[in-house]
């Protein structure tokens, strides 16, 4: 999932305001499937969004077998080795689960979604972040916040300026 909407998932369902800066502008077009690893499978579910996934657009999967191109059998990832519930894949038609979780957030008032959103900065007062600053096409802003995460993809912006290695960040402001 391009936005990585399902890691913001417990604040808002206590009431903490979310915002989430998303790159892409807008919801996923075109049509390419997703294959909901068991992990993926798991966090769906704690969400509630596992079974709302439309049967008719999902296939579950127990074995994959990977090709070279004309035919050889590369390998074969088999989920029945892992433990249930989540021991298979599920693959979907064109964005069924990322549009399940735009949906879900959507309904939930506390959360702002705002595409085309690209972090430039972290606001610091003395050694505490405090928020981060961002551009949205061509207009600079910036968010006041007791909490910054940043989940980064291939480029990695958020890692730099808060001199961390690439990995799941939670910068978290002293109250």
């Amino acid at each position: 999932m391009e936005v990585g909407l399902s890691w913001l998932s417990p604040w808002p369902r206590r009431g903490i305001k979310t915002i989430v800066l998303e790159q892409a502008p807008g919801p996923p077009q075109g049509l390419r499937g997703e294959i909901l690893q068991p992990n993926g499978q798991q966090v769906l579910d704690q969400l509630g969004l596992l079974s709302k996934l439309p049967s008719e657009s999902t296939r579950t999967v127990q074995k994959f077998h990977f090709c070279r191109v004309g035919g050889k059998r590369l390998c074969t990832v088999d989920y029945g080795d892992l433990p249930p519930p989540y021991n298979r894949a599920v693959v979907t038609l064109p964005n069924v689960a990322h549009h399940a979780i735009l949906d879900a957030i959507e309904r939930e008032p506390s959360v702002s979604l705002r595409y085309r959103s690209t972090f430039t900065g972290l606001l610091r007062e003395k050694d505490r972040v405090v928020g981060l600053t961002a551009r949205q096409g061509e207009a600079q802003f910036s968010i006041q916040a007791k909490v910054v995460v940043g989940a980064m993809g291939h480029f990695q912006k958020f890692a730099k300026p808060c001199r961390f290695q690439p990995s799941c960040i939670s910068i978290r402001r002293d109250t």
